[in-house]
């Protein structure tokens, strides 16, 4: 496990030793308890600026900064391999997808940068959102990105595919291509019978991302010719046109505006039909990923609204979590698969306190 803190630091966790240090300290002081846990640590990755995203990988570490750098670091050596400063703020979020080498990146100036790893060489940019980019996702084949904002839209981008030329490049770069192999698309996920579902999902979502990104192409052919650019519509979803593909390699598929508040959270289903967004006063949005439409209220806003500040989907789909600015962790299960029109009971859950 890996975090990042205020403090400027990454600390590195090996699980399965804090879990022992924990169990064989509850029956001794909190003194003691202390110095164990803090013996399951392993040593600290320094930035110079606090540290707001990270992710732990196969063979690597990425975390972002409030300097405005993405590192990568070796997790055998904890030394740093590459770094990223294409950002002229914050980066407020990461995601990765190992299997196609890419790490995408949003920030507080209001753009999205997509790199490659390990080499952390920019591929593309995404420009279009008016306020801090606070939470991003990159598709299983990697040829799509999602976006949620402070302006409270949300956004669905097509990744410009790399040329041969560079592809070649990162497979040397990473050593025979350790970090990009098929079978890591499947996902490795773990047992209880799951691994045969989530490979009928990780099919399923490989065909519907290809028709997305067909379709896509297809859409961009008809406004190659269309200069009013409907960036500016404030319509739930909106395709955007050619003048906002024109400053930019990336282009925006859709955006989505139905969101009354910043938005803390997306992600793409498993299947690939829909996406997940989350804002920060408490509404859950199931949008259809083709068009960027509201499918159903998964979790509506409340009365009097709490305070979102992180989202989190499971492997399935089936459940997501929020987290609180209260300290709790809030998990609600919605039922399987994704209606295909509006409608549909919201999702049922229970408040876990945070110890």
């Amino acid at each position: 496990m890996v975090t990042g803190s205020k403090d400027k630091t990454v600390r590195l966790f090996d699980l399965p030793r804090a879990f022992k240090s924990s169990t064989k300290s509850s029956t001794k002081s909190s003194t003691k308890s202390s110095t164990s846990s803090s013996d399951a640590t392993m040593p600290l990755l320094v930035h110079k600026a606090p540290v707001l995203a990270c992710k732990v990988l196969r063979d690597g570490v990425l975390s972002a900064s409030a300097d405005g750098a993405v590192h990568l670091f070796d997790r055998g050596t904890l030394r740093r391999k590459a770094s990223f400063r294409g950002h002229s703020a914050w980066v407020l979020c990461l995601a990765c997808n190992e299997a196609k080498r890419l790490c995408v990146t949003g920030s507080h100036d209001t753009t999205l940068r997509v790199v490659t790893i390990p080499s952390m060489r920019q591929r593309a940019a995404m420009k279009g959102h008016t306020d801090s980019v606070t939470a991003c996702d990159v598709s299983p084949g990697g040829a799509l990105v999602l976006s949620g904002s402070k302006d409270t839209s949300v956004r669905l981008w097509l990744v410009p595919a790399a040329t041969a030329a560079a592809d070649k490049q990162e497979q040397r770069s990473s050593h025979g291509g350790e970090a990009g192999n098929g079978e890591h698309d499947d996902g490795g996920g773990g047992g209880d019978g799951g691994d045969g579902r989530q490979k009928t999902v990780a099919q399923r979502a490989a065909l519907a991302e290809m028709a997305l990104v067909r379709a896509a192409a297809a859409a961009a052919a008809l406004h190659t010719d269309n200069d009013d650019g409907s960036d500016g519509d404030r319509s739930s979803a909106s395709p955007v046109g050619a003048g906002d593909a024109a400053q930019t390699e990336a282009v925006c598929l859709w955006k989505h505006t139905a969101h009354t508040a910043g938005v803390v959270g997306c992600r793409f289903h498993p299947d690939m039909s829909a996406v997940l967004t989350c804002d920060s006063v408490g509404a859950v949005h199931v949008i259809k990923a083709a068009t960027g439409q509201l499918i159903r209220m998964a979790l509506a806003r409340e009365e009097v609204p709490r305070a979102f500040t992180s989202f989190a989907l499971s492997p399935l789909g089936n459940s997501f979590a929020v987290g609180l600015s209260t300290g709790e962790l809030a998990m609600y299960r919605q039922p399987d698969g994704v209606p295909s029109s509006e409608g549909g009971e919201e999702g049922t859950g229970a408040v876990v306190q945070r110890e």
